[in-house]
């Protein structure tokens, strides 16, 4: 004949034992309603600290090793997230700075078509006027495509001072996509030479 084995009662067991007696309890004073009400009372307490252990004993087995490193790593996750999307929107910021400085050009030209600055790098400037002075109009070469580009030229000396007034035009070039032809005039419209400041917007 097998030998039962001895084991602890299971939680359930336990749980309904108690309701059990709380039964019982509630059946011997039924007739006493003050008594009736404390065995109500002693029961759900018995209730209550029997799901407490059991909540307990589970959280022990399952959740306390994870509980708190697992918050960590998920705020670890959080802050990592957090700090790509900030590495995102700075790249992004910086993107954006960098096409509109590209799209955005601009050479101060001497006096005799030479250049003193430019934001483009292998700018030039050569004499282009078919009358006299030739240096009263400049071909500015960005070395890039500005044909669909806009642009703006002002009479201005390339250092410190006023220098002498003056007008300044614009056009296209025909036949080089890459440069901007820049006319110089006195103030009294007469074909002149004159330092000016061009900017070209794409």
């Amino acid at each position: 004949m097998k030998r039962l084995r001895n084991g602890r009662p299971s939680p359930a067991l336990v749980v309904a034992v108690a309701a059990l007696i709380a039964a019982l309890a509630g059946t011997a004073v039924a007739s006493d309603p003050q008594a009736t009400t404390s065995a109500k009372k002693v029961t759900k307490k018995k209730v209550k600290k029997i799901a407490r252990k059991q909540a307990r004993k589970y959280f022990n087995a399952n959740i306390r090793s994870a509980s708190v490193a697992n918050a960590d790593n998920a705020d670890n996750a959080t802050n990592a997230t957090n700090a790509t999307n900030a590495t995102n929107a700075t790249n992004a910021d910086n993107a954006d700075t960098s096409d509109k400085a590209l799209n955005v050009l601009s050479a101060t030209i001497h006096g005799g078509c030479t250049v003193a600055r430019a934001t483009q790098p292998g700018t030039t400037a050569t004499p282009a006027s078919s009358i006299a002075p030739a240096s009263s109009a400049c071909n500015v070469d960005f070395s890039r495509d500005v044909s669909d580009c806009t642009y703006l030229a002002g009479i201005g000396e390339t250092g410190p001072g006023e220098g002498s007034r003056g007008f300044a035009t614009t056009a296209g070039t025909g036949g080089n996509p890459e440069a901007v032809f820049v006319r110089t005039t006195s103030i009294n419209d007469t074909l002149a030479i004159r330092p000016f400041q061009l900017q070209v917007v794409c």
